[in-house]
This record gives C-alpha cells, sequence and structure tokens, in this order.
C-alpha cells in the first residue's frame, strides 16, 4: 500500500498559515523565503516540551521550523510551527 500523503498547516510567527504535506512522522514545506528546495523534518518532543534537536533551520534565511506531532514523540505529524532561532551566547 502506497504512503499517505496528507496536508499539514504551517504556523508562521507573523501570524499568517501555510500549507505543508506529511507521510507519517515526515513533512515537507517550502520557507517563506521561497527557498528553491523544500525543507524536510520530522516530528518530535519529549515530555510534551518541543527540543532543540529537532528544530529544522533553512539553510537560505534565519528561519527555524518545528514538526509537532499528534500525541507522541516521533508521532504523526499534527503541524508545523515556525520558531524563534535561539542566539548563541558569546565566549
Amino acid at each position: 500500500m502506497a504512503q499517505d500523503q496528507r496536508p499539514v498547516d504551517i504556523n508562521f510567527l507573523d501570524g499568517s498559515t501555510g500549507a505543508a504535506v506529511a507521510t507519517g512522522n515526515n513533512a515537507s514545506w517550502t520557507c517563506l523565503c521561497t527557498r528553491s528546495i523544500p525543507l524536510l523534518g520530522r516530528s518530535g518532543r519529549v515530555d510534551q516540551q518541543v527540543v532543540e534537536q529537532y528544530r529544522i533551520d533553512c539553510p537560505d534565511c534565519t528561519r527555524s521550523y518545528i514538526v509537532n506531532p499528534e500525541d507522541k514523540d516521533q508521532g504523526v505529524v499534527s503541524h508545523i510551527q515556525e520558531v524563534i532561532r535561539p542566539r548563541r551566547l558569546s565566549q
């Protein structure tokens, strides 16, 4: 049987929304910067908290995203959320 391709929402920081496609715990979408190659990420969280290791950073701009699962770590994709990329502390 073929994998189910289903639409999911992207919530951007400016309040707008967009569309992505998900298959299981993976999703693909186009960044707001209109990068020519889609971004790809898998869902993940630990103890209901989004964790840094699941953040997807666009290589062409400063935007970052998290793929949120419906119910468990690496579960079926619920939606994608643009997030603020943490600043690196200078040493």
